[in-house]
């Protein structure tokens, strides 16, 4: 999944972060920070699951995030 490179192309995939949020059982507040903090690692399993995102890319779009 290259096209997949960011926080932000991960939530056009859901639908947004809504989608993500609800997906997650979590406060879309706390998701749309992950714009600048990253995902936290404890998604990933689920994340990759539904969008098919490896542990590698949701890795690296983290380190993106936090700069």
């Amino acid at each position: 999944m290259s096209a997949i490179k960011t926080v932000n192309d991960l939530f056009k995939l859901a639908g947004g972060s809504v989608h993500v949020a609800s997906l997650l059982n979590l406060n879309q507040y706390t998701v749309d920070r992950w714009r600048k903090t990253g995902i936290p690692q404890s998604h990933w399993a689920k994340l990759s699951q539904k969008y098919g995102v490896d542990a590698e890319t949701l890795y690296n779009m983290s380190q993106r995030a936090r700069g």
